[in-house]
């Protein structure tokens, strides 16, 4: 939904209409106490059932129990009001729609009072969010179960008694690889590239474990292609092959 307009279909970025926002109302600020540190002062109107009031370092502010949320997260605004120490390097996380993804500024560690229990989390540092706080999946299985009350007027729907969803395997013969290819073509096979020691240490790591696997096998074939290591800006290596 564009935040611009209010209609579905296309982004704020690209929104071409001039009517009026018609975005999700919000808590109001004014209803907030004195002392709220809350920075986004409330999640759209659609999420309300999944939004609990907490205490971070003491404070109040609201979180989002968030399901689809693998680890939790903290507005960088209310990181900063709050003078927590961050520690760590940025990073990225993906979301539901995976050609998009948020920077994860830093990691902070604080205490945290919900459901009348307290914990110590590490929180990861993320502009904008529709909540103070987002609760995810590591902290929502320290609990045996989670209920969301939403008030519809069908029977409660409880994952965990039965099977959600069941992934069969094919039953499809695999194609023979060079099936197409002219019998008077000759193999391609590449040579070797020097590889410094570290990275010829994590090529033999990466191999063993596909081998460990059973995703590759030894082979003599007279077709050979390179092996190559290449590094992202977090500094994370990745075998790949031409």
């Amino acid at each position: 939904m564009c935040n611009e307009c209010g209609k579905t279909g296309h982004f704020a970025k690209v929104c071409r209409s001039k009517s009026t926002c018609s975005k999700s109302p919000n808590i109001s600020a004014a209803l907030l106490p004195e002392h709220y540190i809350a920075s986004v002062v409330g999640a759209p109107a659609c999420l309300q059932s999944a939004v609990v009031d907490i205490e971070i370092q003491g404070l109040p502010a609201r979180a989002l129990l968030d399901t689809g949320a693998s680890d939790s997260y903290v507005d960088s605004e209310v990181a900063k009001k709050l003078g927590l120490e961050c520690k760590g390097q940025s990073s990225s996380i993906t979301l539901a729609s995976t050609a998009f993804s948020a920077k994860v500024c830093e990691v902070v560690n604080c205490n945290i009072s919900a459901f009348k229990e307290s914990y110590s989390l590490e929180l990861g540092v993320v502009d904008n969010l529709c909540a103070d706080v987002i609760l995810g999946l590591d902290f929502l299985k320290m609990h045996r179960s989670t209920t969301f009350v939403t008030g519809g007027p069908r029977k409660p729907i409880r994952v965990g008694d039965q099977k959600v969803c069941s992934v069969a395997a094919a039953n499809v013969k695999p194609p023979r690889i060079f099936q197409f290819l002219n019998p008077k073509v000759r193999p391609i096979s590449t040579t070797s590239r020097r590889f410094n020691a570290e990275d010829s240490r994590f090529i033999t790591e990466e191999i063993n474990k596909l081998l460990d696997q059973g995703f590759i096998e030894h082979s003599k074939s007279p077709r050979r292609a390179q092996v190559l290591v290449t590094k992202y800006e977090s500094h994370k290596r990745r075998m790949v092959i031409d």
